[in-house]
């Protein structure tokens, strides 16, 4: 980034509304990548290629032993749920990426 960009960002510490809505701006995009991301492993998107070939990817445990349990939900299906979760054993619960009350 040059001087002037990060200089810029210096302001943020002065506005915690622009930081919470930078940091959701930021989380959101991120978030929407890693979804595409599941979505291709679990075969319900596809990959830009010609072959139109893709069935996805199985994300399984190489050691399972006895407490190992097969799990048939999507991850894309998972992923954006799990934020509520994390949200209650999340350390800094100062910030958080959603508008609802808590």
């Amino acid at each position: 980034m040059t001087e002037l960009e990060v200089n810029e960002l210096k302001k943020l510490n002065n506005n915690e509304y622009l930081k919470s809505a930078l940091r959701k701006v930021v989380a959101d995009n991120s978030a929407g990548i890693v979804f595409i991301m599941l979505n291709l492993f679990d075969g319900t998107g596809f990959p830009k290629n010609d072959n139109n070939d893709w069935t996805g990817l199985k994300v399984i445990d190489d050691e399972p032993n006895e407490n190992s349990e097969l799990v048939d939900d999507w991850l894309h299906d998972k992923f954006y749920e799990t934020y509520w979760d994390w949200k209650k054993i999340r350390v800094d619960k100062k910030w958080k990426l959603d508008t609802h009350e808590e």
